[in-house]
């Protein structure tokens, strides 16, 4: 793991207008970063761990997000089903797994909990006035599990016949550990996190910055947010390590005085010349004016001796100075009249032009058809209202689904929050397939669950997913009851 450079935070807090320092040890903050594929990561979760029947294995590198993501698939679940959560950080030995979930399940068994009495309370407890009651356990950091642990987990899932749900989050060894305790290849969905790329990376920390308040553009250059990526390799525990550093006010304020090493004392001087140059060269310009007025006298002195021209300019501007008003005052009732002529002449020229009233006929005449019609505008209007009546409350392709025969079977392809994502996924395999998809409800928001069929038993829907394409094998697709899928719709419908 990289170290962390010393840095002092409250500069660029304070600099950049931060809330609270996002790179904290102890910041606690409900950002999710939704790039990296994290927000379709998600939603596999969901689906896979409420839906699909199996175990589900959420894998990553140390410090890759897979506890964040674990909680967000947590807070998604909790309230469509009872969950469990189990760190595995803090209870490793199947001891320690049963006291856990006997405390989160309030099964009251007195301590030490035996496995035979747990099993048997969580079998009673999974059926409830005749109907399943589904329990998901989440167990984060679950590589630190010993290997008893998992077999005991297991036994759980076998015992539940589907109404137990396992979603297990850890390193890439979970995998392993799990294999080593009887999950065999065919009940096991795995998940993997893949590291963010330079260009995520920089949306990730940018998104972190907003979430305490920031309003700019990433504070990191091109070639900071490079290193950075090379460092750090996309791990956003390493990424959290490392931009504290990057963005220390001392980093960016020492290479930032000037550009070319040049001091500031010599930069002054330099202005200093400069202006002495610019007053110099304009005292020139107007020494060669009165140059012409002193030729007369003594043009070679004038000419040689640059001081004496100061005074010579002083009296030649004091001397001309009444011979030049007296010309302006001969020269301005000569030209009075004349600007006056001018003026009388444009006027006569312009005279044909008092057609004005015409156009106002024009506008009048154009004016008066609108009217008429702009009465009948508003009662064309009011009509639109009944087409709101005949508008359907089950859309076609849902009361298709209702049609079915309760005893029919589908199979369930994909879960997702979002309709855009289901409506595309049923626009690229319409043509391969029968395929639609219909609305449920999720923690009370809109689920969208894409499947496939009708098959008249459910034998002949397990047969179908051989056949189907590569790609939604690998997705675990499983079988449905027309009943189970109808109930959903008429439950969102009411």
């Amino acid at each position: 793991m990289t170290e962390a450079a010393s840095y002092d935070a409250e500069h660029y807090v304070q600099r950049l207008d931060l809330g609270e320092d996002p790179f904290a040890v102890d910041f606690e903050s409900d950002y999710f970063y939704a790039g990296g594929m994290r927000r379709q990561l998600l939603d596999q979760l969901v689906h896979f761990s409420r839906f699909g029947g199996q175990t589900v294995l959420l894998v990553g590198a140390t410090g890759s997000g897979t506890s964040t993501l674990l909680d967000q698939a947590y807070e998604l679940i909790e309230d469509a089903m009872d969950c469990c959560f189990i760190n595995a950080e803090e209870s490793t030995s199947p001891e320690q797994l049963l006291e856990s979930l006997n405390e989160q399940l309030n099964f009251q068994l007195p301590s030490p909990i035996s496995q035979v009495d747990f099993l048997a309370a969580l079998r009673s407890g999974l059926i409830i006035d005749g109907e399943p009651e589904p329990i998901m356990l989440a167990v984060d950091q679950a590589h630190y599990l010993s290997i008893d642990a998992y077999k005991l987990l297991h036994q759980m899932v076998d015992l539940g016949e589907g109404n137990i749900c396992l979603l297990i989050a850890g390193e890439y060894q979970v995998e392993q550990l799990a294999k080593l305790a009887s999950f065999n290849d065919e009940h096991i969905k795995l998940v993997e996190l893949e590291p963010l790329t330079e260009t995520e990376t920089g949306d990730y920390i940018l998104g972190l910055l907003r979430s305490v308040g920031y309003a700019g553009d990433l504070p990191l250059s091109n070639d900071q947010l490079a290193v950075l990526y090379e460092r750090s390799g996309g791990n956003l525990f390493e990424v959290n390590q490392l931009v504290p550093s990057l963005l220390d006010v001392k980093a960016i304020a020492t290479p930032s005085t000037f550009r070319f090493g040049i001091p500031i004392a010599h930069v002054a001087a330099i202005g200093i010349l400069a202006g002495a140059l610019i007053v110099s060269w304009l005292y020139q310009g107007r020494d060669d004016q009165p140059v012409e007025v002193a030729t007369s006298q003594q043009p070679v002195s004038v000419e040689r001796v640059e001081p004496p021209s100061i005074a010579l300019i002083k009296e030649a501007h004091v001397v001309p100075e009444p011979e030049q008003q007296e010309s302006v005052a001969s020269v301005e009732p000569t030209n009075v009249p004349s600007i006056e002529e001018v003026n009388t002449e444009s006027i006569d020229y312009s005279a044909p032009a008092k057609v004005e009233p015409e156009p106002e006929k024009v506008i009048s005449a154009l004016s008066v058809p609108p009217v008429p019609p702009a009465p009948a505008v508003p009662a064309k209007k009011a009509e639109p209202k009944p087409a709101a009546e005949t508008k359907p409350i089950i859309p076609v392709r849902e009361q298709r689904l209702l049609a079915y025969p309760e005893t029919n079977y589908v199979l369930q392809l994909i879960g997702s929050v979002d309709e855009a994502r289901a409506r595309e996924f049923v626009k690229r395999y319409i043509n391969r397939m029968p395929v639609t998809y219909f609305e449920t409800r999720l923690k009370g928001k809109p689920w969208f669950v894409v499947v496939t069929g009708p098959y008249n038993e459910k034998p002949a829907a397990l047969a179908g997913i051989k056949v189907l394409p590569q790609e939604l094998q690998k997705q675990r697709p499983w079988a449905r009851s027309i009943a189970g899928v109808q109930k959903d719709i008429r439950e969102n419908r009411q």
